[in-house]
């Protein structure tokens, strides 16, 4: 029976690659906080690599990986349209959507990178696709792939080479993994393991004694941008930034003036 349902779903995947990949992205997503299913990141990480060997096109299939490892990333965004449901709550979906399948392009780039390199093209072209978007167009670089790694035993490994290097690594250990050179994985992997089990020195800077006042009007959301309350909420965040005792940095939250400075 199981194998049964092993070999169906190894068929779906090669007759339909392309959609395959799109729940293989989503599953790399559940390392993502609150459910920091990284074991489960990593198993469809391997299973993508394995799946890419036999991809007529593929940029496509990195596309499509890409837009279901974002759909599920970035799920949060739709928030900000249900606080008026009646009025925004229709545009959540395609904010979604084109959100997703923008930030996926990167990932399909990475499989154009890829093409005739095999799995190693895969490496380098994800987590260049990764450190990309989070640079180009001011950057966007929030739910990196190595953040699936956050609440795992390799966290530590993030001191020593960023979340770029431990991105490049994950991917390592998963195609090395695809291609059944399992040694040389666990070798990455313990290598990460290692470094992550020891502290770097703490780095000595004089740093200045600096106060800081966060300023935020308790704007209830339906409230935010009422023509009405809007003057209320700015009135209140000017008085508390005047307010003693004075001093060295304020901080507004964003989008806290309703109109136009100029």
């Amino acid at each position: 029976m199981r194998h049964g349902a092993w070999d169906r779903a190894l068929r779906w995947s090669a007759r339909y690659p392309k959609w395959a990949a799109a729940l293989l992205g989503g599953g790399v997503a559940l390392g993502h906080a609150p459910l920091s299913l990284w074991l489960i990141s990593i198993g469809c990480l391997i299973l993508f690599f394995s799946l890419s060997r036999d991809a007529v096109s593929p940029m496509k299939l990195g596309w499509m990986f890409g837009f279901g490892y974002f759909l599920v990333t970035l799920n949060w965004i739709v928030e900000p349209f249900l606080v008026d449901l009646q009025t925004t709550g229709f545009m959540a979906p395609f904010a979604l959507i084109f959100m997703a399948g923008g930030l996926a392009l990167f990932w399909g780039a990475a499989g154009w990178f890829a093409r005739g390199f095999g799995p190693l093209g895969w490496v380098l072209g994800l987590t260049l696709a990764e450190y990309l978007r989070g640079v180009l167009f001011t950057g966007f670089p929030w739910g990196l792939l190595s953040y699936t790694l956050a609440q795992s035993p390799f966290v530590g490994f993030f001191a020593w080479v960023g979340p770029h290097g431990v991105t490049l690594f994950l991917l390592l250990i998963s195609a090395l993994c695809a291609q059944r050179l399992f040694a040389p994985a666990a070798g990455v992997s313990a290598i990460m393991l290692i470094c992550a089990l020891i502290p770097l020195p703490e780095m000595q800077r004089d740093v200045a004694e600096t106060t800081v006042r966060m300023v935020q009007p308790n704007a209830p959301q339906e409230q935010k941008w009422d023509p009405f309350y809007a003057p209320i909420f700015l009135d209140r965040m000017i008085d508390a930034t005047a307010a003693d005792p004075k001093v060295d940095v304020i901080i507004w939250p964003e989008s806290a003036i309703y109109t136009a400075l100029n």
